[in-house]
């Protein structure tokens, strides 16, 4: 009986018996747009083109070729988990700066490894993917150095539609609530910065006069 296999969020699975193809795709565990292969296919098909009409099996035998060939498919990094809740680092005077850097460039990993897979087939095209490297990285840069990081949620909302990463469902509103803080914390230190200042001077004009 020939064994199956099939591609899942850019890792190769298998080999697995047909019923048990079936069965992970009637569960859903195989979307119709993932790729699959069966011992005598020329090449990676479609699911949903062969698992829904249920093709009979082929006899001959072939070696099963690698997605990507000549090179093990290569799993796309995720680092969801830091990006939601380092995000309290920006806030850190000083360290913040260096936050910042480090999230620019975690972003920019995900996203590029993400924009080769659609590239080569592997991941479906998504609001994401679409997104340029250079203005997500100036975008990010620019938000986090002036504008407490308000271009972070929309990066969080875009990651967890794309599908291809493990969701985080408090990125947003999380790193919202940080803006927020930041952002706070920003006008109470510049207005204590011009107001400390003049207080003080005024406390010195009235002890001179009183003198």
């Amino acid at each position: 009986m020939t064994k199956w296999y099939y591609a899942k969020n850019g890792n190769r699975n298998g080999p697995v018996e047909p019923d048990e193809i079936k069965r992970l795709f009637q569960s859903g565990e195989i979307k119709p747009d993932d790729l699959v292969w069966e011992e005598g296919m020329p090449d990676w098909v479609r699911a949903g083109s062969v698992l829904q009409a249920a093709p009979p099996p082929l006899t001959t035998s072939a070696p099963a070729p690698q997605p990507i060939s000549g090179q093990p498919t290569p799993a796309i990094p995720d680092y969801g988990d830091f990006l939601c809740w380092g995000i309290i680092l920006c806030c850190v005077p000083y360290l913040g700066y260096l936050a910042i850097i480090v999230f620019v460039i975690l972003h920019l990993i995900e996203l590029n490894a993400v924009r080769t897979a659609v590239a080569q087939g592997r991941v479906q095209p998504s609001e994401y993917s679409k997104n340029h490297p250079v203005f997500v990285g100036f975008a990010l840069l620019m938000t986090g150095c002036c504008c407490a990081n308000l271009f972070h949620p929309f990066m969080m909302h875009w990651r967890n539609k794309s599908g291809t990463f493990k969701q985080q469902p408090n990125a947003v509103w999380f790193s919202i609530a940080v803006s927020i803080v930041c952002s706070g914390a920003l006008i109470g230190l510049g207005f204590l910065q011009g107001f400390i200042p003049a207080y003080l001077e005024a406390v010195q004009q009235q002890t001179a006069a009183g003198r």
